[in-house]
């Protein structure tokens, strides 16, 4: 019965020895799953407002970036790119179409349901005008891309 005692008293006091040495599981969940999907967005410049939509999606090459389908109601075959760390969007100086040059930044709220960005939009001959534009209302949502297994 002594034996049977001291190893029932080992099993229980050997678990509460041992610390576990892992770091707490960091959300691996991908930051920009949260405002990908189609938006309502409304530009105010010092001449007036516009609404319009935009599709932001995911860039499939660079996991920090997101493309804008339709910014600026600009009828573009090419996507403007964006940074994105989860909370703040930079647009890099870039040219659209040869023609539309954009550049700036803005941020997401912390619960995803507004975005804020603050660009300057130039055209033709240094004709630039700044511009707040804010994506309030979230359209569709986009799903999450499944995982493909691989053989």
């Amino acid at each position: 019965m002594k034996t049977f005692n001291f190893l029932l008293a080992i099993l229980l006091l050997v678990p509460l020895t041992f610390q576990s040495c892992q770091d707490d599981i960091q959300d691996l969940a991908d930051p920009r799953d949260g405002i990908i999907g189609d938006w309502r967005v409304t530009d105010n410049t010092l001449v007036g407002s516009n609404g319009y939509d935009v599709t932001i999606s995911k860039d499939q090459n660079d996991k920090t970036k997101i493309l804008f389908d339709n910014f600026h109601a600009v009828n573009s075959q090419d996507k403007l790119s964006a940074t994105f760390d989860g909370e703040n969007i930079i647009i890099p100086l870039q040219t659209l179409d040869g023609e539309y040059i954009f550049e700036g930044e803005g941020s997401v709220t912390s619960t995803g349901d507004k975005i804020t960005l603050n660009y300057d939009f130039t055209w033709g001959e240094d004709a630039t005008i700044s511009v707040v534009a804010t994506f309030g209302a979230q359209l569709v949502k986009k799903a999450k891309t499944p995982a493909v297994a691989i053989n």
